[in-house]
């Protein structure tokens, strides 16, 4: 039995299967030698020179095919260029006659925006996100390609666009898909008596007129845990990278000896001391202290009369903290500080059900080096206190009683200081 079917003959077939090795094996190098030939200089200077013949030197400089539709034989141009790369003075000239290309391969298509952003021009694909988030992404693109969707399934773009534009977005993608740094970032906060720090030569009134304070310089030698006599403070003129809450921006040891040694001696106290890592450029927030719920009533006319309503609403209360960092090439930190202090003195309303609550605010963005501390200082706060002593049983009589009390009224008044550390975490 003979079996029908297509015969070649063996010396044509092995011609065949040699040729299609020989062009797989000079594509690629084709394509690179394009590559660099659109980076070769063209000196050109016409004066209403015909469009297509302006396209036929690049055609020739550039080694690519270019296709023309019939919007472009009548067109005409005008222009002088020196020593400009291929690709760039194709897109000069293109534009300047109010058209526009798209690459294909190593061929180069011209029409007028209008047949080009046509659907059939358009094809889709999918970037799959490595580091950067796809939402953000795809807000930072829209205004450029608002044809950007995001993949619910997973941190992916789904694009449909040409293929210049699709190469845009992948060379922009390319440019901000990389691991981000992490920062870590030791926050403490010390409230500490004014009264004390005054004693101690340390004139808060004075500082809080001032916009910067910055320790800087190399302090007297003292022995070890010797209280320095005068505090190394260096006051600054306008710094750029500080706004004007006041800040302490310190490197030496004294003003750690100085709350130490209020520390001891219960004239400060340490309200938190943490530590939290967050990426660049990511806000990191700090909240120690309480959520105080609380019910507030409303009235609402209706057609059956009189409804009343309750809702509950809550108040954060205690310490919070919002730091952003942003770490420059050259190895600074810029850092923004959002700092406040917060507690209920009371309650106002009409069954005192809402809290009154009283608040230190203090706001900064300040530029250091890694590890360095930034000190923020002026959320002073005073406090009354009233204190009463009586005479055993004869203080406790009715009215007769005050004879033998004694009333001491006192006022302390106090400043949070916010010390924040960031330091950049490697590897």
């Amino acid at each position: 039995m003979m079996t029908k079917g297509l015969w070649f003959p063996t010396g044509l077939l092995s011609s065949l299967i040699l040729c299609i090795l020989i062009a797989t094996l000079t594509i690629a190098p084709a394509r690179a030698e394009a590559k660099n030939m659109l980076e070769n200089l063209v000196t050109l200077e016409v004066d209403n020179a015909s469009l297509i013949s302006v396209l036929q030197i690049l055609t020739e400089k550039s080694g690519l095919n270019i296709v023309t539709g019939p919007s472009v034989e009548a067109r005409t141009i005008s222009l002088r260029i020196v020593d400009v790369p291929v690709e760039e003075a194709l897109d000069l000239v293109v534009k300047a006659v109010g058209l526009g290309y798209e690459k294909i391969g190593n061929s180069i298509v011209i029409e007028t925006p209008e047949v080009l952003g046509k659907d059939a021009n358009l094809s889709s694909l999918v970037i799959q996100l490595d580091y950067a988030d796809a939402w953000e992404v795809q807000d930072m693109l829209r205004d450029l390609y608002p044809h950007v969707q995001v993949d619910l399934g997973g941190n992916r773009l789904v694009i449909r666009a040409s293929p210049k534009v699709r190469g845009e977005i992948l060379n922009i993608i390319d440019g901000i898909d990389k691991p981000s740094q992490q920062v870590m970032l030791q926050a403490k906060l010390t409230e500490v008596s004014v009264d004390a720090l005054f004693k101690l030569g340390i004139d808060w009134d004075k500082i809080n007129s001032i916009t910067t304070i910055v320790t800087e310089g190399k302090p007297a030698p003292v022995e070890p845990d010797a209280f320095p006599e005068e505090m190394p403070f260096e006051i600054m003129d306008h710094n750029d990278f500080v706004d004007k809450a006041h800040t302490i921006h310190r490197q030496l040891k004294a003003f750690e000896v100085v709350l130490d040694l209020l520390i001891n001696e219960g004239e400060a106290q340490i309200l938190a001391d943490t530590k939290l890592a967050t990426m660049n450029n990511r806000e990191a927030t700090i909240h120690i202290g309480d959520i105080i719920p609380y019910v507030v009533t409303t009235y609402a006319a209706g057609a059956g009369g009189v409804t009343e309503m309750a809702q509950v609403e809550k108040e954060k209360v205690g310490i919070k903290l919002k730091i952003t960092p942003h770490v420059n090439d050259d190895g600074f930190i810029i850092t923004k500080i959002e700092s406040e202090v917060s507690s209920i003195v009371g309650f106002r309303g009409p069954n005192d059900e809402i809290p009154w609550v009283k608040t230190r605010l203090a706001s900064t963005t300040v530029r250091v080096r890694d590890k360095e501390t930034i000190l923020i200082a002026g959320l002073l706060n005073e406090d009354e206190t009233l204190e009463i002593s009586k005479l055993p049983l004869l203080g406790h009589i009715p009215v007769l009683g005050k004879l033998f009390q004694h009333t001491v009224e006192s006022k302390r008044k106090t400043d949070l200081i916010v010390e924040i550390t960031p330091q950049v975490i490697k590897g």
